[in-house]
């Protein structure tokens, strides 16, 4: 039987949050992570459950930089008793496909 190993290489794609260059991006990259867990929460229903600096990202789209917020997997479906399900894990793609095609 003859097997096929395949290595994907990537580029980073963002910074971690603590190699904000200028308070200004710092506190703007904040702001964005802020407004990314409000939209989860208020418009989707969803709480991340991971926020952490690990997870806080800054990404230069070449028009500025933005915060970003990674590392979905951990993420619960609020209820509208505001209790949620605790432990279990859900693939991040699924996550973040039915999060982007109800955006």
């Amino acid at each position: 039987t003859s097997h096929m190993h395949v290595h994907l290489v990537l580029k980073p794609h963002a910074q971690p949050l603590h190699a904000f260059r200028t308070r200004v991006e710092l506190v703007s990259a904040l702001r964005d992570i802020i407004k990314i867990q409000q939209t989860a929460v208020e418009d989707r229903g969803i709480l991340h459950r991971d926020c952490c600096l690990n997870n806080a990202m800054i990404e230069d789209n070449g028009n500025g930089t933005r915060g970003l917020l990674i590392d979905w997997e951990f993420t619960v479906h609020i209820y509208a008793d505001q209790k949620y399900v605790i432990g279990g894990t859900v693939s991040t793609n699924y996550l973040l496909q039915e999060f982007m095609l109800t955006a």
